[in-house]
């Protein structure tokens, strides 16, 4: 070897080993910027005051959720009131989430980690697919598309956008009431796509609250019928079906006009469906039937009355329903002749937040008239009883 070869050969030595070094620092760098981020947030600039609307996109469907003058609002069900307890604890959870783990996005991982975009993949539901090819490669498409949620503010501007894949779990002992110890697999948190479309974030909360099903944002606190005093149940037509009263709230109810006796637990059966109506979703009233529905009307002890129609059952097992309330409520209090100047004050201050109460919640319950919902058949199903089915069961007679 030349003296001229020799000096060529350590050169390109000497640059070698440069290019490695520099690799080797530019590598070291980048998982320094990644190692420090771990830790923090994932949306630091996400403020809760500034969001104005959520949208989450599934390959099965989606869900807008709006912020108007009136308060949060589901757009698919004709903008029917919107959970506000359920969307400011999911909106705070993307405030406080953190990120546990970070690192590059390879494509091929996409499918493994439940991040494929959903428009990438059928709008076809998966449980409504037919068992064909093509519904198969839909099923396979869908189970490996991820959730779209993106933030807005008041005016359209988007404030965040995730892509949330596969949710993270961590297995947990746990002892059964029979002293047994199982393990469970408990959901701890979630692979995250945010504003760096080629990097994966593990972050701390499943967000399992994140779906598009508009019944699941819904507002489901419809009407609440609290010391009821009357029962009348008519067809759709107006014929009258049954009627039933008490004279006060604490003795036993009786058919109107009429000594025969009933079962007074089925009798309160029908109260107790009316004290919490629980919406399972908001639909198309054209497709209710009112007209050959049953009407039950209730009037209370406070003053409140109810109107409630009940229409056709669907194939899931669900009845429409609408209803009307009013109220005649007291504008002065009786005072009794023998109250005394010291009770007075009291009794006062507790007639004008009672009156307050009831017109807070005759306003409230107004404002959901204008809706048709469906309702669970435990709800309406004692309410549509027969006249006959509201008697006392009749006992066999024991065979001699």
């Amino acid at each position: 070897m030349t003296r001229k070869q020799f000096i060529s050969l350590v050169g390109v030595l000497v640059l070698l080993l440069g290019a490695g070094a520099w690799v080797k620092m530019s590598d070291d760098a980048q998982w320094k910027a990644t190692d420090e981020r771990v830790g923090k947030l994932l949306l630091p600039s996400l403020k809760l005051a500034d969001v104005a609307e959520m949208r989450i996109v599934e390959s099965g469907g989606s869900v807008t959720i709006k912020r108007n003058e009136g308060g949060w609002i589901v757009t698919e069900r004709a903008d029917f009131p919107a959970d506000v307890e359920r969307i400011r604890d999911l909106i705070v959870k993307l405030v406080e989430l953190k990120i546990s783990q970070i690192e590059p996005l390879v494509d091929n991982q996409r499918a493994k980690l439940v991040l494929v975009e959903p428009k990438a993949a059928s709008k076809a539901d998966a449980t409504d697919v037919k068992d064909t090819k093509d519904g198969k490669d839909a099923k396979d498409a869908a189970k490996d598309t991820g959730t779209v949620l993106e933030l807005k503010d008041k005016d359209g501007k988007s404030l965040s956008r995730l892509l949330l894949g596969r949710v993270v779990t961590k297995k947990v002992e746990q002892q059964t009431q029979q002293g047994q110890t199982i393990t469970r697999d408990v959901p701890n948190g979630r692979y995250v796509i945010g504003a760096e479309a080629n990097t994966v974030a593990v972050v701390t909360d499943p967000l399992t609250a994140a779906e598009s099903k508009p019944a699941s944002w819904l507002f489901k606190d419809v009407f609440r019928v609290e010391r009821a005093k009357v029962l009348t149940s008519t067809t759709g037509d107006g014929k009258p079906r049954w009627a039933y009263l008490r004279d006060t709230d604490s003795v036993d109810w009786k058919f109107v006009g009429s000594t025969e006796k009933m079962d007074l637990q089925k009798a309160q059966d029908n109260v107790s469906a009316l004290i919490y109506v629980a919406l399972a979703d908001v639909t198309d009233p054209s497709q209710a039937n009112f007209a050959k529905g049953i009407k039950v009307k209730v009037d209370t002890f406070d003053g409140f009355i109810y109107e409630v129609s009940f229409g056709d059952k669907t194939d899931k097992g669900l009845y429409h329903m609408k209803f009307t309330v009013s109220a005649n409520l007291p504008k002065t209090r009786v005072v009794p002749k023998d109250e005394k100047p010291e009770d007075k004050e009291k009794a006062d201050k507790a007639f004008e937040e009672q009156t307050k109460a009831y017109s807070e919640k005759l306003e409230r319950e107004k404002k959901l008239e204008a809706w048709t919902y469906l309702i669970s058949k435990t709800t309406a199903e004692p309410l549509l009883r027969e006249r006959a089915q509201l008697l006392p069961d009749k006992k066999d007679e024991k065979k001699k």
